[in-house]
């Protein structure tokens, strides 16, 4: 775990907290917290700036982060760049879109990989199958590819229909990945693709090999047959 030094729009830094994994050839971050852009370091701020402890390298090529909005009720979801330079400054593009909403929050389940060298690649071992549900819910054709790794493992599961139990939740069995947990997982879909704030999301929890999916709330997502999500985990 990763603390947070200093940053430049206005969060504690003690509130920037997040899991790790490191080597010279990779590093995997992950986790979550809120920004708040009524503050006036954030609306100064061009690029988010969070200063931490030193890297395994120095600059990183571009990848991304989920960025949420759930502010009223709100399941909306899109992607930030982000990237390592300095040595121990993690950039954030911020979302300007969504300057308007009065916080948004930033979640890491990201791999950063170093510029200007020529790394080590890293085969992981692949698995795939076919997620089975319990408790009455069912996430239909659920399919999980998991690549498993020193240090993290990077998912990617698809379904197409989600059938709620009585409780409004689906809980599918992820096996053989008991060494990895999130509490919280997006399950990504897009009703239009014409929509402003981005695509939605059911907020899931993983746990013990479990995948919990909540409705939220959510009434409709008959806009799209794909549900989805793929992001990197630490052990």
């Amino acid at each position: 775990m990763i603390t947070c030094i200093s940053n430049n729009f206005g969060v504690l830094p003690a509130n920037i907290q997040l899991k790790d994994y490191q080597s010279q050839d990779i590093i995997v971050l992950q986790g979550m917290f809120s920004v708040d852009t009524t503050l006036a370091d954030y609306q100064a701020a061009g690029v988010l700036r969070i200063t931490m402890p030193d890297f395994a390298f120095r600059n990183s090529h571009e990848t991304h982060v989920f960025v949420l909005n759930r502010n009223d009720g709100a399941h909306d979801i899109t992607l930030a760049k982000a990237w390592i330079e300095k040595g121990n400054q993690l950039c954030i593009m911020p979302v300007m879109e969504w300057n308007s909403l009065a916080s948004y929050e930033i979640f890491f389940a990201s791999a950063f990989i170093p510029a200007n060298k020529v790394a080590q690649v890293q085969f992981g071992t692949h698995n795939e199958f076919y997620t089975s549900c319990q408790g009455g819910g069912m996430l239909t054709s659920g399919y999980l590819h998991y690549w498993d790794h020193t240090g993290f493992r990077e998912l990617y599961l698809t379904g197409t229909g989600l059938q709620w139990n009585e409780q409004d939740t689906i809980t599918c069995s992820l096996a053989n990945c008991f060494d990895v947990a999130a509490d919280f997982v997006p399950l990504i879909y897009t009703n239009d693709l014409s929509r402003t704030m981005g695509s939605q999301f059911f907020p899931c929890t993983y746990h013990e090999g479990n995948l919990v999916i909540s409705r939220d709330g959510i009434e409709d997502d008959s806009g799209t047959n794909l549900k989805f999500f793929k992001m990197f985990l630490v052990k």
